[in-house]
């Protein structure tokens, strides 16, 4: 029966399609229904499997919708269950979803599309999230490539321009299964041949580390803010603590402790400066050569002995 439903599905869309392709314009209208449509499914749909199968249809299905011309100005803004970002000067946009898997555990999937200054065309890139199976020391240091994406459902996009070069700022969320979750801080720049790259040595923290992204693992049942205050400049997030001091290390029993921290940007040059303890309530007061560091490393600042949660 699920066979049939899938079989029957496929027909539908790749119909569908057709139609909305045989003119020289295509029907965006038809386009963005047929994709909507799909999407309701796999919500709707209990059986993981068959959640799966209907997903790899609108991944073929949306692929091929994007690379169609026109379609890097056409919004898709009524797609559900989708994170879509637009960077503020028009040359990226970013769509992500995950599925989530019976063990608990999730796929991630996406799509960037960027175009340089001067041309009216963008080029479409599959996101691919094998991160997963490289060590968190080398997660936090390493610029990764659209095919090994570190997963994660990105919510806000910040635009950074120095005399040298453009790079972006990824806010992300990231269900980690039942025990964390986890927030990311990941830069995106276009290779010399046009190509997405994840992570940026734009982190400063305590003088003493340069990173490529920051991570942040907390308890599933815990809400952590990450947001990016314009007025300020400063990356601001919940400074993440244990529930006890007998918990240390272990990311599951971690979360907001009320105080703050946050990365202040040096516009000149496009670095992230950690800055700790920072007061809200009056953030322009926020002075980087007065809480710079504190004796000990952040959180997110990965150690041999630091206990991952069981996925």
């Amino acid at each position: 029966m699920k066979k049939l439903i899938i079989t029957y599905l496929s027909i539908i869309v790749a119909s569908l399609t057709a139609q909305a392709q045989t003119a020289d314009t295509p029907n965006w209208v038809a386009l963005e229904t047929q994709l909507r449509n799909l999407l309701k499914a796999i919500a709707l749909q209990s059986s993981y499997s068959v959640r799966d199968s209907l997903n790899a249809i609108f991944i073929t299905d949306f692929e091929r919708t994007l690379r169609l011309p026109g379609a890097f100005s056409h919004p898709f803004d009524s797609l559900p269950h989708m994170g879509r970002l637009v960077s503020d000067d028009g040359l990226v946009r970013i769509f992500t979803w995950n599925i989530p898997q019976a063990d608990g555990s999730q796929h991630f999937f996406g799509y960037i599309q960027h175009r340089e200054p001067k041309s009216p065309t963008a080029t479409t890139h599959a996101l691919h999230n094998h991160a997963d199976t490289l060590p968190p020391d080398r997660l936090l240091n390493a610029q990764l490539p659209h095919t090994t994406w570190f997963g994660a459902l990105y919510y806000q996009i910040v635009t950074i321009k120095t005399k040298a070069s453009t790079y972006y700022v990824l806010l992300g969320y990231r269900p980690n299964g039942l025990h964390t979750s986890k927030k990311v801080i990941e830069p995106l720049s276009f290779g010399l041949s046009g190509q997405p790259l994840f992570g940026q040595r734009v982190f400063n923290v305590n003088g003493k580390q340069q990173l490529q992204r920051i991570i942040f693992e907390f308890s599933a049942r815990a809400s952590m803010t990450l947001r990016f205050e314009p007025t300020i400049e400063m990356l601001v997030f919940d400074h993440l603590s244990p529930a006890s001091p007998r918990y240390a290390g272990n990311a599951q029993f971690y979360g907001p402790d009320f105080s703050y921290d946050g990365f202040k940007l040096d516009t000149k040059s496009g670095f992230w400066s950690y800055v700790r303890d920072l007061d809200m309530r009056n953030p322009r007061k926020n002075k980087r050569s007065k809480n710079t560091g504190p004796a000990s490393d952040p959180p997110f600042i990965y150690k041999p002995n630091y206990k991952q949660a069981e996925k």
